[in-house]
C-alpha cells in the first residue's frame, strides 16, 4: 500500500469508526463536520512548492489540534484517548 492510500484512507476509517464506538450518529452535524475536517487535513496537495511544504504542514497541524480541541469538548472519548 502506498503511503497516500494509507493517509488519505485509513485515517478517516479510523475516525469513522472511532465516531461509531462513540455513538455519534452518521451523517449528523458533528459526523458530517468532523469528516470534512479529517479528510481536508489528510488530503495531500500535489500542486505544492518545495518551499510551502513546511506551511502547509503546519497549516494542517492546526487544523487536527483545532479538530481535536472540537472532539474533546464533545465528549467524544474514543478519538481522544488516540492523541
Amino acid at each position: 500500500m502506498c503511503f497516500y492510500s494509507a493517509v488519505y484512507g485509513i485515517f478517516p476509517r479510523q475516525m469513522k469508526y472511532c465516531l461509531w464506538e462513540d455513538g455519534v450518529k452518521r451523517k449528523s452535524i458533528d459526523w458530517l463536520k468532523i469528516m470534512e475536517k479529517i479528510f481536508d487535513i489528510t488530503a495531500v496537495r500535489s500542486l505544492v512548492e518545495e518551499d510551502e511544504i513546511d506551511a502547509v504542514l503546519e497549516e494542517k497541524r492546526d487544523r487536527l489540534s483545532e479538530l481535536l480541541s472540537f472532539c474533546e469538548q464533545q465528549k467524544y472519548q474514543k478519538w481522544y484517548w488516540q492523541r
